[in-house]
């Protein structure tokens, strides 16, 4: 499942508890819906984490090769390897 068919799920599951009527018959059916809700949620933040986490690594990586290739530089240019 993608994020917009969660997404959509998280939407259709919000217009269900607003349109049930709030009494002590539908509190379970309500208390249910909302933990379905905020496990959806869950997986939609894990999944928008970890998108932006990949391109940070990346980057991260990106910066440690530069930094390891200047300290050879310098180690190569004060005679020190």
């Amino acid at each position: 499942m993608d994020t917009t068919q969660i997404e959509k799920q998280i939407k259709d599951i919000e217009d269900e508890i607003f349109n049930t009527q709030k009494n002590k018959a539908t509190e379970r059916h309500i208390g249910k819906l909302k933990a379905k809700l905020a496990k959806l949620r869950a997986e939609v933040d894990k999944r928008k984490s970890a998108s932006v986490k990949g391109k940070g690594f990346a980057i991260t990586g990106i910066i440690l090769s530069i930094l390891m290739f200047l300290a050879e530089i310098y180690m190569i240019f004060f005679g020190l390897s």
